[in-house]
């Protein structure tokens, strides 16, 4: 059993700081294998940044993390800041709320803060769940563009599936991406990755056509009990507002809070 740094501290202090480190550092290379793929991955000092081979200052696409505390905030921003210097791009900055001195200094730099402030949550345990729904690995080019089209229709963010096809995510190691079908049609997707003793979920969506049938479920339950069979001992995800209570019934608690800096190419 884990316990906390303090004999007064509960259980869970130890799951949340050990969950901050193993989240941070999935995220970090989650980005690296697949916006890194044919991009350009930077391990500066203090976390990781990455530049897709097109240049949109998007989270997940020219986004960096820090994975270490024990650098300053200064030191990782100014590595950061150089890195997209070089790319000639705008970039985001991911800042967990208990490092106010990274989020200050994210705001010194000249930063804009993002309104959506996803809270970070992880499990430990299998999840169970009764779904007539069919999860599938996707394995076939035409599986992908349509996790793409579902995707792209789910966040409602146009060019997402052919940014998803442009960076070659399909192919991306140790990632593993699922449809979410009823005998007639796909309705979902997700992905999960595995780096280390963590796992990840990532692209969890649904079009509102298709909401309210339990695919998020079906797809969070599928690939959470694939990573830990998998040697994952923590299973971290970023949840959405829609998202937030179907992760909470499945299991899945809050462990920290993101803030996200969007900072102009620092070339000008």
């Amino acid at each position: 059993m884990r316990i906390g740094f303090h004999p007064a501290c509960s259980v869970w202090h130890g799951f949340r700081m050990n969950d901050l480190s193993l989240g941070a550092t999935n995220l970090a290379e989650f980005l690296a294998a697949t916006a890194g793929r044919k991009g350009v991955v930077a391990r500066v000092r203090g976390g990781l940044a990455v530049a897709g081979p097109i240049a949109v200052a998007n989270a997940y696409v020219d986004g960096a993390v820090p994975t270490d505390s024990t650098v300053s905030p200064a030191v990782f921003l100014n590595d950061v800041t150089a890195f997209y210097a070089e790319q000639a791009r705008a970039f985001v900055v991911w800042a967990p709320a208990s490092s106010p001195a990274l989020i200050e200094e994210a705001v010194r730099q000249g930063g804009v803060l993002d309104p959506d402030r996803p809270p970070a949550m992880s499990i430990h345990e299998p999840i169970a769940l009764a779904t007539d729904l069919r999860v599938s690995p996707v394995t076939t080019a035409a599986e992908g563009a349509a996790f793409g089209d579902l995707a792209e229709r789910g966040y409602a963010l146009p060019g997402m599936g052919w940014l998803l096809g442009e960076h070659d995510s399909y192919q991306a190691p140790n990632v593993t991406w699922v449809l979410v079908a009823d005998e007639h049609q796909p309705l979902g997707v997700a992905c999960g990755f595995l780096s280390g003793e963590s796992g990840g979920l990532y692209y969890v969506a649904t079009p509102p056509e298709h909401r309210g049938r339990g695919v998020a479920a079906a797809a969070t339950a599928r690939l959470t009990n694939l990573l830990l069979d998998q040697g994952a001992r923590t299973v971290v995800l970023q949840a959405s507002v829609p998202g937030l209570p179907i992760y909470q019934r499945l299991g899945y608690r809050i462990y920290e809070e993101y803030q996200r800096f969007t900072f102009a190419s620092p070339s000008g």
